[in-house]
């Protein structure tokens, strides 16, 4: 508690710098300002007291009854100064005295105003001045308990030291570590570096040090290295006492090690004594973040004539950093089973390496007590030592149903202090927000962007004067990744996300202890005085709600597939409560609208403190008034709710930083004062194809804005996008903009400013219909009714606007040349601007152009940009053809499109002519898409690209493919010109050929030219009836057929041997061939498997010449997966039609 303490002294003395500076004009509350002074002086004396409160608060009791009287107090203490805080803003805003608080003033400061409107209030200096009275209590009480003063944190603290370790280990007690044994020591042996440093990352108690100590006693390593040292380094890195120690342990210089004060003289006799030697140094539990200390360490290690091989054990991935040559090996849980293994070895062995199996009446018991290790060694070792000898089947259901924290002595408790060094060794901005983590329930998915929101709107995260606080924010998150209190998840769906371990969050929630409450009992007014974060969890009790409709149809058989829905029904408070967060956090799991959320109008009266609310995923369609009373509230995610409207009480939040509406996509609009939260950094609003968010006029307001991923462009009554000018601060990676066949002359956003925008989205498709009650004509009923209707009408080509003002319009839209992407949708205008090809936009890397009209016909020169790498071009009905203008004025030393690795054009209807492109130019171009383009009759020769792969997709005029001597993978879907299979198709290297949902196609002839073909696929052309020119193939493996009606193979092709033939259905089989696997239209296996000397797929056999083909798609011996690993050409080619 005391460093969560230490670290809200830290920001409420910050907080009373400004106030207390005032002014000299004349102030009815000048003695506020005296006050206050008193207040910080206080505060400084208290918290240099507070590192030796931090040691002493685990077993004084009288402690921890003094940080918790302080640990109130100074929430009370930030809440009047906060309070303060708003009062200043509402006066600067409803006053008009400023549209916004100036942006000199750092983010958090309290000043005092010098004009007549004062915000503090009569009320609010009687508080101060009883807050200062109580503090100067407390004050006085540190002296009774005999707290030490300190300058400054503690670097060291020596609550919960560890143990020194050594190397001897019992091996036969190790399980589960094989793998990682295994790539350590060959990191040692077959490392040729002289010098390497290989560093064991992971949490306390997981097993870094057994590791160590398994390959440091390997026979095979012992061998190798005629030196051997263990060395266990812990908090203390003392350079002179690590080198002593070192020394010591080479039997012939030990003697000379103590007679040396000098670290030179001691770097000399260590160099001297492993001259000539191969060395194996562990070092232990290191801590050390500073790169200097490992510097002067490791200089006698690094000789030309040693070999030093270092292992390194650390929880902290930034200390590995620092000492590492070789990648890390991260150590995670073990599996269920091996701790099982290590909680029976130490539950129920008898003598040293004598093992006995478990009763049948405690298997079961000790495998789910196993399983509360969640696979962490040292917690299963010490729960199975807690019940060695033990034989009460009852005291066993006691220690499987108990907390782990509570099933310990202090003496006998080796879980929590080899957890809590970690917590211990943190600086104190991070223990707080380590210890709000408790918040969420085991298991849960934290994101970064979410925690660190969640702690700036607590006021935990301190500002450095040069980074954001976000910035600042996300190295909190990254510092504790690093420390090993997060890891990244390891499910595929779930990149970017995190986990804490079950035994971390335990920690977590011993530290927060009542602060941090989860809770299915959704009565507010059940909760204890002193809690201040509360996370609601969704129960699956439906007793006593039997109201709701939908429950009604669930009890009589209805709403078969539709999503369970979880009522939470929030009751309303007599008495105010000191609440700081309110959480549904089971939510990031849940599809929308799972949770039934209900609340009264008058919810939020006495929850004025809250300064986070989340109520995401929940079927709420309404916020009461009363959340206008939450004046500290910071942070509002409303994600994936039915909400239509916010109330415009919301406009008078002036504190809000955040707020979430993503995936809102019944959202109308947004209230109309929504530009008076001036405090705004984050407006995330649901991103709608089809639909439109109103906002009104007033967004340029919100100076300090950051992100805005979409802004929604509406007429006379809404924002313009000359409002955009004013946002110069949006750090957002995208901005889409939508709405744009609506922009004026006028609105020039200015858009060349932004330069931390890195993609950006143009739209002009939108409804002609934008239902909202800005004009004060329509209700939010009629227009929600009005959107449904506006979505069901199709509208492709948006509304009919003057082409030459849409034109006017994208040349106004230039970005900043920081730009990395852009997407241009929808466009109508009668041109293309002429920064769209300007070199100077050096960064941009991928260009989408969606055209939506029939006059646009001339491309930009694109080839001039130097990075480009992705382009993709459609809806340009009216281009007749692509010419040199398309790559620009290049020159003998810049060639045009240097970068561009994958082209698409689509939709080109009247397309008929590519040519223009001159020797060297494409020279990275690797895949082209050419898709609905009927009257293209020839592509151009690109003698420089090294094109590897070609779909083109109906494309009837085409008649031939040019000589591409580089080409792997040729698709073609849809009509062709059977022209195109001529004799003169040169493609020697082509690997995979696939022809499909051609319905003119009767015969395929496939000639000898095409001598390096692999795989070929036929699918959906129901009138193929030959396929020839096979048997010229000795390269082909596989040749798939699916859904091709009544096409056969030759009986005169003679297949290559090893070609295995695939048909979907098998309603006609062809003939002598020996390979032939079929399928009907409902069995398609998903695996191939082996039986003995035997191959099926799923229970029909595969011919013997098949299965080296089978063998290249997997590893494993006995089990393949259906694809055929081409990944040197072609990447992973699929075995089955998806």
């Amino acid at each position: 508690m005391a460093g969560a303490i230490l670290s809200s002294i830290i920001s409420i003395a910050g907080k009373l710098i400004a106030p207390i500076r005032g002014s000299s004009a004349p102030n009815p509350f000048s003695c506020v300002k005296e006050d206050l002074k008193h207040l910080r002086r206080t505060l400084l004396r208290i918290q240099a007291v507070l590192n030796d409160a931090e040691m002493r608060e685990i077993q004084d009791e009288s402690v921890k009854l003094w940080l918790h009287e302080l640990k109130s107090l100074s929430n009370d203490a930030e809440d009047v100064l906060d309070e303060y805080n708003y009062e200043l803003l509402r006066i600067q805003i409803e006053g008009g005295t400023s549209s916004a608080p100036s942006s000199k003033r750092k983010r958090g400061e309290v000043m005092i105003s010098s004009s007549t409107n004062f915000p503090f209030t009569e009320g609010m200096a009687v508080r101060i001045r009883e807050i200062r009275m109580r503090f100067d209590e407390i004050a006085k009480e540190r002296d009774a308990l005999h707290l030490r003063e300190e300058d400054g944190e503690r670097r060291f603290l020596t609550t919960g030291k560890p143990p020194p370790t050594s190397s001897i280990v019992d091996e036969w007690r190790v399980y589960g570590r094989e793998e990682e044994k295994r790539k350590l020591t060959e990191l040692l042996l077959y490392n040729e570096d002289k010098f390497s440093v290989i560093p064991i990352i992971g949490m306390g108690g997981v097993g870094k040090t057994t590791l160590a100590q398994l390959v440091y006693n390997d026979s095979v390593v012992c061998q190798q290295f005629s030196t051997k040292i263990w060395v266990s380094v812990s908090e203390d890195f003392d350079v002179m006492r690590i080198t002593k120690t070192i020394i010591k342990s080479i039997a012939s210089t030990s003697s000379s090690a103590d007679d040396h004060t000098e670290l030179d003289n001691l770097h000399s006799t260590l160099t001297k004594a492993l001259e000539g030697k191969r060395l194996l140094l562990v070092l232990d539990d290191v801590w050390n973040e500073r790169p200097s200390l490992w510097e002067t360490l490791r200089a006698p290690l690094v000789q030309e004539s040693t070999t030093s091989k270092i292992i390194v054990t650390t929880r902290n991935e930034s200390v590995a950093r620092i000492m590492q040559t070789v990648t890390p090996i991260r150590l995670g849980s073990l599996d269920d089973d091996y701790c099982w293994l290590v909680f029976k070895t130490y539950a129920f062995e008898r003598q040293v390496s004598i093992k006995i199996d478990a009763p049948p009446n405690l298997e079961a018991i000790g495998r789910k007590i196993a399983l509360k290790c969640k696979g962490l060694p040292l917690a299963a070792k010490t729960l199975g030592s807690l019940l060695r000898f033990e034989t009460d089947e009852e005291r066993w259901k006691d220690i499987s149903e108990s907390e782990l924290w509570h099933l310990f002595d202090e003496e006998r408790n080796e879980i929590l202090p080899a957890l809590s060094l970690s917590y211990h060794r943190m600086p104190a901005h991070l223990k707080q927000c380590f210890a709000y983590c408790s918040l969420f329930p085991q298991g849960y998915l934290f994101e970064k962007e979410y925690m660190v929101n969640l702690w700036m709107a607590q006021g935990y995260i301190r500002q450095d004067g040069r980074n954001s606080v976000e910035a600042v924010g996300s190295s909190y998150f990254d510092e504790l990744v690093q420390r090993s209190f997060f890891q990244h998840s390891q499910l595929d769906a779930e990149v970017g996300k995190f986990v804490m371990h079950d035994l971390i969050h335990d920690l977590a929630k011993s530290i927060s202890g009542s602060a941090c409450v989860m809770t299915e009992d959704h009565k507010l007014s059940n909760l204890p005085e002193d809690v201040l974060h509360a996370s609601l969890l969704a129960s699956s009790d439906y007793h006593g709600v039997p109201d709701l409709p939908f429950l009604q149809n669930k009890k009589k058989g209805k709403g078969k597939g539709l999503p369970q829905r979880i009522p939470i029904r929030l009751d309303s408070l007599k008495d105010p409560l000191r609440l700081r967060t309110l959480l549904i956090p089971g939510s990031n799991r849940l599809q929308p609208f799972e949770v039934h959320l209900e609340m009264q109008n008058d919810q939020f009266q006495n929850l004025t403190c809250l300064r986070a609310m989340d109520l995401s995923h929940s079927a709420i369609e309404e916020l009461p008034d009363s959340i206008g009373e939450l004046k500290h509230l910071r942070y509002l995610r409303l994600q994936n709710t039915s909400i239509r409207v916010l109330p415009e009480s919301v406009c008078v939040l002036y504190n809000l930083q955040v707020l979430d509406l993503k995936h809102c996509y019944d959202l109308l609009e947004l209230p109309r004062g929504i530009g008076n939260l001036t405090s705004l950094r984050h407006l995330i609003l649901p991103i709608l194809d089809d639909s439109h968010v109103c906002i009104p006029p007033g967004i340029g307001k919100l100076i300090h804005l950051q992100t805005l991923p979409i802004f929604y462009v509406g007429y006379k009554c809404h924002c313009g996008t000359g409002e955009l000018k004013d946002l110069t601060n949006l750090k957002l990676r995208e901005l889409r903009m939508v709405g744009l066949e609506k922009v004026t002359e006028e609105m020039n956003p200015d858009l060349k400013k932004m330069k931390n925008i890195q993609k950006l989205t143009l739209c002009w498709h939108s409804h002609s219909y934008e239902p909202c009650s800005y004009r004060g004509n329509t209700s939010i009923d009629d227009a929600f009714v009005g959107r449904q209707s506006s979505n069901n009408v199709s509208n492709r080509h948006g509304l009919a606007v003057d082409k030459s003002t849409a034109a006017s319009t994208l040349e106004n839209l230039q970005p900043h040349t920081n730009i990395s992407e852009l997407v241009i949708r929808g466009y109508n205008g009668t041109r293309l601007p002429c920064w769209m090809g300007d070199r100077s936009f050096s960064k941009l890397v991928s260009v989408k152009l969606e055209f939506c009209n029939d006059k646009c016909a001339l491309l930009p020169p694109l080839g001039q940009l130097p990075s480009l790498r992705i382009l993709s071009i459609g809806g340009m009905e009216s281009l007749r053809g692509i010419g040199r203008e398309f790559c620009g004025c290049a020159s003998d030393i810049t060639k045009a499109f240097p970068a561009l690795e994958t082209l698409e054009f689509t939709e080109m209807w009247e397309w008929e002519e590519w040519c223009g492109i001159k020797d060297g130019e494409f020279p990275r171009l690797r895949e082209l898409t050419i898709s609905d383009c009927p009257k293209l009759c020839r592509l151009p020769g690109l003698p420089s690209s090294p094109l590897t792969e070609l779909e083109l997709y109906e494309c009837k005029a085409l008649t031939a493919i040019p000589a591409l001597p580089s080409l792997v993978s040729l698709k073609l879907w849809g009509e062709c010109n059977f022209n195109i299979w001529s004799s003169s198709l040169d493609l020697p290297r082509l690997q995979y050929l696939k022809v499909s949902n051609s319905h003119r196609l009767r015969m395929l002839h496939l000639h000898q030219n095409l001598s390096s073909l692999r795989v070929v696929r036929i699918e959906n052309c129901p009138n193929l009836t030959t396929t020839a020119g096979l048997q010229c193939f000795s390269s082909l493996q596989c040749l798939e057929i699916y859904k091709c009606g009544h096409s056969w193979i030759s009986r005169d092709e003679k297949l290559a041997s090893k070609t295995l033939v695939c048909f979907w259905p098998s309603d006609r089989l062809p003939h002598q061939q020996p390979n032939v696997v079929s399928f009907d239209n409902t069995s398609t296996p998903s695996r191939v498997h082996a039986k003995g000397s035997e191959i099926f797929y799923g229970t029909q056999k595969v011919s013997q010449s098949a299965v080296h083909i089978l063998r290249r798609s997997s590893k494993k011996e006995q089990l393949w997966d259906i694809y055929l690993d081409y990944s040197n050409v072609l990447g992973t080619y699929p075995f089955f039609f998806s």
